[in-house]
C-alpha cells in the first residue's frame, strides 16, 4: 500500500487535479511517464488484492486450527481428510465423463447455440447447466420446429440435457455426498466413543471455572517451561511436595489443583483407549471428579518414598530414647509410671509430627 500511494502522490499524477492542467499540452515522454506510472500502480493494486487473498485464507486456515481444540468441532476437518483419497479418484472419472458431455453438446448443436460454440464455452456452459442455470434449454423447448437452423433434430438437445442431468447431477454428485458423509459417520462414531469429547458449551463453561480458580497461580505457560528445562525437577515422580520444592513461589493449592487435574485428564484418556480398542468401559465414561481411592494407590509409591527418611529418624529417636531410660532405670532415677508417661509423650510428639509432614505433602 505505501509503494502504491507513493506512485498516486507522483508530481506527474497529482498535476492532473491541478485547476490549469492542460492534457493536450502535455509532451510525449510526460505522457509515457505517466502511462508507466499507472501500470506501476495497477501492478502493484493486483500485488495487494492477490496478497489479501492469501491472508483471507490463511486466516481460515487458523479457524480451522483452532478447532482442534474441540475434538466435535474438529470432526468436520477430520471428516474431509478421510475421504480426500475417495474424492481425488471420484473427480478424475467425473472430469473425464463431464469433458465428454461438453465435447458431445458441442459436436451436436455447437452451431445453433451460441454457448456451445467452442469447446471452452462448452464446458463453461456445461458446468452452469450443472449448477442450474438452462436459460438456453428453455428457449431451445419453446420452438415450434422439431428442428435447430442446421437441421438438427431437437430430439438430440432433449436426450443429452435428460441424460446430462441424470447422470452427472442426480447420480454422481449423489455419489460425492455420500463418500463425504460416510467419512463423517465414521468420525462421528469414533467421537460417540470418545470420553475427553466435551461440547463447545461444556468446554467453555470449564475454561471459565479454570480461570477463576487458577486467578493468582503461576501461570502454566512458565511452569512448562521450567519442567521442560529438568533442572527444576529432576525427579521421576512428581508429587505435590515434589512441585512445591521445585517451585517455591507455588501455592499449595496450585499443586493440589495440579495433580487433581493431570489425574483426571489421564483417567479421560484412559477410558478413550480402551473404548478405542474395542474394551469394555465398566464406568461408563469419565467423571469429572477424581477417586479418591485411584488418588491413594497412584501415589502411593511416592508416598512410601517420601516417608522412608521420616521412618528413619523416627527409629533412630526411639533408639536414643531407649537407651537413655535404660540407664535412668539402671541408676534408679525413674520408676515405671515415669517411664511410661515419658514414652506416651514421645509418642503423642512423633505422630503430631508426621500428620504434620503429611498436611505438607
Amino acid at each position: 500500500w505505501g509503494i502504491r500511494l507513493g506512485y498516486i502522490n507522483s508530481d506527474q499524477l497529482q498535476s492532473v487535479h491541478k485547476d490549469d492542467f492542460d492534457a493536450m499540452a502535455l509532451t510525449k515522454q510526460e505522457l509515457q511517464t505517466m502511462q508507466e506510472e499507472l501500470q506501476v500502480i495497477r501492478a502493484w493494486s493486483i500485488a495487494v488484492r492477490g496478497l489479501t487473498t492469501c491472508l483471507a485464507i490463511t486466516i481460515i486456515l487458523q479457524f480451522f486450527k483452532g478447532f482442534r481444540a474441540n475434538p466435535r468441532l474438529q470432526i468436520v476437518a477430520d471428516a474431509i481428510l478421510q475421504s480426500l483419497n475417495n474424492v481425488a479418484h471420484f473427480f478424475l472419472i467425473f472430469w473425464t465423463l463431464f469433458a465428454c458431455f461438453a465435447i458431445i453438446a458441442h459436436v451436436l448443436f455447437g452451431n445453433d447455440i451460441i454457448l456451445f460454440s467452442s469447446v471452452l464455452s462448452s464446458l463453461e456452459a456445461s458446468m452452469s447447466t450443472l449448477m442450474g442455470e438452462f436459460e438456453w434449454y428453455v428457449q431451445m423447448a419453446g420452438k415450434k420446429s422439431g428442428y435447430l437452423n442446421s437441421g438438427m433434430p431437437m430430439v438430440f438437445v432433449h436426450l443429452w440435457f435428460v441424460v446430462y442431468i441424470c447422470f452427472a447431477l442426480l447420480v454422481l454428485f449423489n455419489m460425492l455426498l455420500a463418500m463425504v458423509l460416510d467419512s463423517y459417520g465414521a468420525a462421528a462414531q469414533v467421537l460417540g466413543k470418545r470420553a475427553d469429547a466435551p461440547t463447545i458449551v461444556t468446554q467453555t463453561w470449564r475454561y471459565i471455572r479454570r480461570m477463576q480458580e487458577t486467578r493468582r497461580f503461576i501461570p502454566l505457560r512458565t511452569l512448562a517451561r521450567d519442567l521442560l528445562s529438568l533442572e527444576c525437577h529432576p525427579g521421576k515422580v512428581v508429587t505435590v511436595t515434589s512441585l512445591e520444592a521445585a517451585f517455591p513461589q507455588m501455592k499449595h493449592e496450585q499443586a493440589r489443583y495440579l495433580m487433581r487435574t493431570l489425574f483426571q485428564e489421564d483417567k479421560r484418556q484412559k477410558a478413550t483407549q480402551r473404548v478405542l480398542e474395542g474394551q469394555d468401559q465398566s464406568l461408563g465414561g469419565a467423571s469429572q471428579d477424581f477417586d479418591p481411592k485411584e488418588v491413594a494407590s497412584a501415589c502411593l509409591p511416592a508416598f512410601n518414598a517420601a516417608t522412608q527418611p521420616l521412618l528413619a529418624e523416627l527409629i533412630t529417636k526411639l533408639s536414643t530414647l531407649e537407651s537413655k531410660v535404660e540407664k535412668l532405670q539402671s541408676n534408679g532415677l525413674m520408676d515405671a509410671v515415669a517411664v511410661d508417661s515419658l514414652r506416651t509423650r514421645f509418642a503423642k510428639e512423633m505422630v503430631t509430627e508426621i500428620q504434620g509432614g503429611h498436611e505438607r505433602g
